[in-house]
């Protein structure tokens, strides 16, 4: 008799569990947009971001974001950014602060030929840590076509 009680419980926090991290899947970034940009030196950019995030889930804290923006001549760009804390079961506006420093070797007019808007040969790498309570994640994408993420000469995520 004992055994079943055992097994009834198993299987009632089994759903549970199941359920819970269901809502992980859930998530989604709704917009994301430029807020403000601000010049550092002649090489970097100091910028934050407005992301907008559905989190039908538990609190959770993304920091240590790092990237880089690379081409057919290596590395363009390195990004870092973060942290930022999404409250739990929560629709809600972000601001992440991030930084751009582009790589020494570029000259200023292929800044400006990016600038203009040729992105169909750069592609944008990201690796982020992700922490939900004790559970830490490393989440990373490679190779996002950069000109996906511009749309009418405005930077931000077409969702």
């Amino acid at each position: 008799m004992r055994n079943i009680y055992i097994k009834i419980i198993s299987i009632v926090l089994a759903v549970f569990a199941l359920s819970s991290c269901c809502k992980f899947k859930d998530i989604r970034i709704t917009s994301c947009n430029v807020a403000s940009v601000t010049p550092n030196g002649l090489r970097s950019l100091d910028a934050v971001l407005h992301v907008g995030v559905h989190n039908p889930a538990m609190t959770f804290t993304v920091k240590d974001i790092t990237g880089n923006i690379h081409g057919a001549e290596g590395t363009v760009a390195n990004l870092y950014g973060g942290p930022v804390t999404v409250m739990r079961h929560s629709d809600g506006i972000y601001d992440v602060p991030c930084s751009l420093t582009l790589d020494g070797k570029l000259s200023f007019f292929k800044i400006l030929t990016l600038a203009k808007g040729d992105l169909s040969d750069y592609k944008l790498d990201i690796l982020a840590h992700v922490k939900a309570g004790s559970i830490n994640k490393v989440i990373e994408y490679k190779d996002i076509p950069l000109d996906s993420l511009v749309k009418d000469g405005n930077v931000g995520i077409a969702l």
